[in-house]
């Protein structure tokens, strides 16, 4: 199972997104997912979660992501219009070790069409029908952990093929959630704070 760093591995929240959070997780052996939106006059694509927050260079990411080996980008599209930069984009081009989810639903579809790696927001309130086998999902739960109730056989195939978002992230325990991910094969799981995993029993 892949474990992602949320914005990085942080000490402290003023890391979230930032070079030194993101090399952190990267020397520690963590995949990262990050925030893209901004994008400049210049066309560059900088990291940050709220409007106006321009905390890292994407460029600069890659760089150091270069690196490094087995581990993954969960990049979360903040704004619309990134694809055709994104596209063009040496580090990128191999299509894998990486994928884009969060993007608006019109924007997803260009993704999808032109084959860049995604994945699909799957919550209690954005729902799908049947899982695709070749598909990726970004399983979260905002308000509750919903896929618990699932018949065991969905639950374990939607977790085969999932990111789960670790319900911290949403202000709440974390537990039973790191518990089930431990027992039935996951693909990953998304966390603040790598440590409340760990030390899981």
């Amino acid at each position: 199972m892949k474990i992602f760093a949320h914005r990085g591995l942080w000490h402290v929240r003023e890391e979230q997104n930032g070079l030194t959070a993101i090399d952190r997780a990267f020397r520690n052996g963590y995949s990262v997912e990050i925030d893209l939106w901004k994008r400049d006059d210049s066309g560059d694509i900088w990291l940050g979660h709220d409007i106006g927050e321009a905390k890292t260079r994407f460029d600069e990411v890659l760089d150091c992501w270069s690196s490094y080996t087995d581990v993954d980008l969960a990049l979360n599209i903040k704004c619309d219009g990134l694809l055709p930069i994104l596209r063009e984009i040496p580090h990128l081009k191999s299509g894998v070790g990486f994928f884009a989810f969060d993007m608006s639903m019109p924007e997803q579809f260009q993704y999808r069409r032109a084959n860049f790696p995604t994945a699909i927001r799957v919550s209690e309130f954005e729902t799908v029908g049947a899982i695709e086998d070749q598909a990726l999902y970004w399983l979260d739960a905002f308000e509750s952990d919903w896929y618990l109730g699932l018949p065991n056989r969905e639950l374990a195939k939607l977790l085969s093929r999932s990111i789960v978002v670790s319900p911290e992230l949403h202000g709440r325990q974390a537990r039973n959630v790191h518990t089930l991910v431990k027992e039935i094969s996951t693909y990953g799981l998304c966390l603040d704070t790598v440590e409340s995993f760990n030390a899981t029993a």
